[in-house]
């Protein structure tokens, strides 16, 4: 082999090793790990994830995540010790009136089971990222977390 073919091998094995940390990076539970300080845990399942950005400097995602339906209160616990806020709860009528004007220009829209609570926190930083979370009960069966996620 000449040079120029170790060289160009070097190469590919050094860009293949670079995507492949980015893979690994990019997972989505690691994402949400890093971004939110949130493990997953068993129960809980990432049913739908829309990332925008780089891969390694995500700009924002917006993340659907199941969660235990008979106890997610649990979820709620995580997230207000973590960020040291209670959140608010809104009626149904009142999640409704505001869903149009919070998830305008979002790929996920939760939709909530009729006469049902909703769970909000919304949480600001300084360094102008956001996270907005939102816990919903779709059906008698299925509670989800989504998690809205953006950096400016």
């Amino acid at each position: 082999m000449n040079k120029r073919i170790k060289v160009l091998a070097v190469i590919l094995v050094l860009i293949t090793a670079f995507f492949a940390a980015g893979i690994i990076y990019d997972d989505n539970e690691r994402l949400i790990a890093r971004t939110t300080g949130i493990e997953l845990g068993e129960g809980y399942e990432v049913e739908k994830i829309y990332k925008h950005g780089f891969m390694f400097r995500r700009s924002s995602y917006e993340a659907k995540i199941s969660v235990p339906h008979d106890n997610p209160q649990q979820a709620v616990d995580v997230i207000t010790s973590i960020y040291g806020q209670d959140g608010v709860f809104l009626t149904y009528a009142d999640y409704y009136e505001l869903s149009s004007e919070i998830f305008q220009g979002e790929r996920l829209r939760p939709v909530v089971e009729n006469g049902t609570n909703v769970w909000t926190l919304p949480v600001m930083f300084d360094d102008e990222e956001n996270i907005f979370f939102l816990l919903v009960s779709e059906d008698q069966e299925h509670a989800y977390l989504y998690i809205f996620y953006s950096r400016y």
